[in-house]
């Protein structure tokens, strides 16, 4: 017989409380914590935080405002503070949420251990410790009893430990529990998971009749993916073991097309907006990863965007400043399926400022970020099949130039020293119609007998790889 888990309800491990009046009682043993310097108090030598082909690289693209660049590099050299979000499908949910509440409201002094209730993500279940770090909580001895609690309340799935400007997309997607969603690189899960949560929302006791289908190329990586969302107990989950750019076509028992109301393209990217979370990117970029990125991220979104039903929605992000993963990649995309799709004004989200997309942007040297085009023809005749006529940004005068210039202002880059949190992308694509080639446009409902179906469904990895009309599921 297995270990039996202590109930949700009661006291969790290092006697944190997750009971509203049990709270009280927490808030004189917390002020004993202090704040650490998670970059000088680590064994590892410090990371001296300084790239002379980042810094003139991202002035040239001038990603931030120029008066705000000093305060941009210094966010980035700074620790990146702990957040979480909370299930509001779990019954723990309300007492915790009561427990921060307290926490933040009952200290004379600040501590700390003072949360930050995120205003702009709904039903107040997203929270922030700005002056404590993850490394500091995971690694200090000092923070020994709240490691032990956030552990046991994530277990339980009560919460999810994630970066606030992770949280973005999801909310972008605009989930809604009766849809299927797409999530094309779903791994290690926190965005997944949160859609999964989304779908819950609406209170009901009934489970939804959507669908989560949960994307992973990597054979470990899924099954990591795997056991993180089974943690919320939800029927809405698939997971599936498939590389994004060929994600195969699904088909119903009628033969019917099935295609996704909302799809996640958070691809795989060079991730310099981590830099707060992995500072060993400081000593490591260089702009050939962006560049040997594009085209991998362009698939991406396109098979994502043959996967959505016309009236769907896909949002593209990435954790990069970067614009050849960024506007390089979106202006690629409208330019290829024309008015078939139009990039949406995101949510206004309270209390959350982000940077409309750049309007034109450089090319670097795949070996040095110093150098940078504008044009392809200014780039050395050696060079110019080393750099995708895609990676520019349109012609000035252009017909598509003016199509840019209006969709541009749709995106959005959050940036750390505005949002208090990571680097982040987004862009949110509708689609009017579908492209001539993609697959057919009968759309199958979202039903739950429909859902059994793709679950039922059966392949060998040789049919994944061929793309074949089927869809190989995880179990």
């Amino acid at each position: 017989m297995g270990r039996r888990r202590r109930p949700p309800s009661k006291a969790g491990p290092g006697n944190w409380s997750c009971t509203k009046d049990d709270a009280e009682h927490q808030v004189d043993e917390v002020r004993v914590g202090h704040l650490v310097d998670c970059q000088t108090d680590r064994k590892t030598p410090p990371h001296l935080q300084q790239n002379v082909q980042f810094v003139s690289y991202y002035q040239q693209q001038k990603v931030c405002p120029e008066d705000e660049w000093l305060e941009f590099l210094a966010a980035l050299r700074a620790d990146l503070p702990a957040a979480m979000r909370i299930n509001m499908g779990k019954h723990t949910a309300s007492w915790f949420v009561a427990q921060l509440q307290h926490l933040q409201h009952s200290a004379a002094e600040p501590t700390p251990y003072e949360p930050r209730c995120l205003t702009w993500f709904p039903h107040g279940l997203a929270w922030q410790w700005d002056a404590l770090c993850s490394w500091s909580i995971k690694k200090d001895a000092h923070h020994r009893a709240l490691k032990a609690y956030l552990v046991w309340l994530q277990e339980h799935g009560t919460i999810t430990r994630q970066e606030a400007v992770s949280m973005i997309p999801p909310l972008f997607l605009d989930v809604q529990p009766g849809q299927m969603v797409l999530d094309l690189c779903a791994s290690p899960g926190s965005k997944a998971s949160q859609i999964i949560e989304m779908m819950h929302w609406d209170g009901g006791r009934d489970a939804p009749t959507g669908a989560v289908v949960a994307n992973e190329i990597d054979a470990k990586r899924a099954d990591t993916l795997k056991h993180s969302l089974n943690r919320l107990g939800s029927p809405t989950t698939i997971v599936t073991q498939v590389d994004a750019r060929f994600f195969p076509n699904l088909v119903t028992q009628e033969g019917q097309s099935l295609l996704f109301d909302r799809v996640l393209a958070d691809v795989p990217c060079s991730g310099d907006g981590t830099l707060r979370k992995h500072p060993a990117l400081w000593d490591k970029w260089r702009p050939k990863d962006a560049l040997d990125l594009h085209h991998r991220q362009f698939t991406i979104l396109c098979r994502g965007l043959d996967m959505l039903r016309p009236g769907g929605r896909l949002v593209y992000s990435t954790c990069s400043f970067n614009p050849m993963e960024d506007e390089a990649v979106v202006a690629a995309t409208l330019m290829r399926y024309g008015v078939a799709v139009r990039l949406l004004p995101p949510p206004p989200l309270q209390g959350l400022k982000g940077q409309p997309g750049l309007k034109t942007w450089f090319v670097p040297h795949p070996d040095d970020g110093t150098i940078c085009w504008a044009k392809l023809e200014d780039v050395p005749p050696e060079l110019r099949s080393h750099l995708q006529p895609s990676l520019f940004a349109p012609a000035p005068g252009s017909d598509f130039a003016r199509v840019w210039d209006d969709a541009s202002r749709h995106c959005r880059r959050f940036l750390p020293h505005t949002c208090r949190s990571g680097g982040f992308f987004a862009s949110i694509f509708e689609k009017i119609s579908q492209r001539q080639g993609s697959p057919g446009t009968a759309t199958a409902c979202a039903k739950s007998a429909n859902i059994r179906e793709v679950q039922n469904t059966v392949v060998t990895q040789e049919d994944a790889a061929r793309c074949q009309d089927t869809l190989p599921v995880t179990s």
